[in-house]
């Protein structure tokens, strides 16, 4: 695989409506490779690959799961209780997302995800970047999802995730 690979297809969300996606994979490098770049460096001693995903659907959308209100856990029995069938939810969208996109990843690139696991600390180790764990491909795979002529967010080129960006483009090796 070259420096990285994109890919640009549709699929159908939950409710059978047609949604771009685009896909970016990008091989992780040896550790010699970002000796310059020291905060990347700890990303290469990652034995699993990550996977992050914008623009799939909320909770809200798809199950009328409301907004529990944000607190403490432990604080309120009830409210732990709604956060946790929320996040529980929200799991289950990402992973019917991601069960169709590599699909289509395997059926293009011949490259198949062995087992993908939601982890809180997938990009940073204080949670800020929640993501899934990747088997069987050492890689970086970004996920972008978007209504057909949507703007696309998320990330650019520089995976600024504050800045809308034009359509990617698709550089997949003819079959």
């Amino acid at each position: 695989m070259s420096e990285h690979t994109d890919l640009l297809f549709v699929i159908q969300n939950l409710y059978g409506k047609d949604r771009e996606v685009h896909v970016r994979i990008e091989p992780m490098r040896s550790v010699g490779s970002y000796a310059r770049e020291g905060r990347r460096l700890l990303a290469e001693r990652r034995k699993l690959g990550r996977v992050y995903l914008w623009g799939e659907p909320d909770p809200e959308e798809t199950a009328n799961l409301k907004t529990p209100p944000y607190g403490q856990r432990g604080e309120n029995a009830d409210n732990d209780k709604g956060w946790d069938l929320y996040n529980a939810e929200e799991k289950r969208i990402m992973r019917v997302v991601l069960d169709k996109v590599f699909a289509e990843i395997d059926s293009r690139l011949g490259i198949k995800a062995e087992k993908l696991s939601f982890s809180r600390t997938a990009g940073c180790s204080c949670g800020c970047s929640p993501g899934f764990l990747l088997k069987g491909l050492r890689a970086e795979v970004r996920v972008n999802l978007r209504e057909v002529g949507g703007k696309w967010w998320g990330f650019n080129g520089s995976f600024d995730a504050k800045t809308p960006y034009d359509k990617p483009e698709s550089n997949e090796k003819a079959a």
